[in-house]
């Protein structure tokens, strides 16, 4: 782990806490057996622009009375680079979701999809989002 200068051990040994550029309190459940790669946190430290972003957005008064932000992340042990948001990232969103941070492997439970209607229905409820078309699936493509 020491080549990695933002891990800080935790009191308890349990984690480390990851200093990045915004402050955020970041955690990886890691010991020192777990090997871990410079991609995954620079993946990581960009993905947390999000956190800086959320907070403009909120400051505009888009959220409404919503005190959205993303606050706390969680990295689990299986922490490695991902397409656009490191795989064992877990982000505590609130009053807001990011799409690109769920996990792409819910494609191996088709029986896990469910109606997009409800979310829909509580994005434009929650003044995240108007409805300005409705689509219909017609097919789902892998690969």
């Amino acid at each position: 782990m020491g080549k990695f200068p933002y891990l800080r051990r935790s009191a308890d040994a349990a984690c480390f806490y990851v200093e990045n550029p915004l402050g955020l309190d970041v955690r990886l459940f890691a010991n020192e057996s777990v090997p871990l790669e410079r991609e995954s946190f620079e993946q990581l430290f960009e993905f947390l622009d999000v956190a800086r972003a959320v907070d403009d957005i909120r400051r505009r008064g888009i959220f409404g009375d919503a005190p959205a932000s993303l606050d706390r992340v969680v990295l689990t042990p299986d922490f490695h680079k991902g397409s656009l948001v490191p795989v064992g990232t877990v982000a505590r969103a609130r009053h807001f979701c990011i799409p690109q941070a769920i996990g792409n492997d819910i494609e191996e439970a088709p029986y896990a999809y469910k109606s997009v209607e409800p979310v829909v229905d509580s994005v434009e409820e929650g003044h995240i989002a108007h409805k300005v078309a409705r689509l219909w699936p017609l097919c789902t493509v892998k690969g």
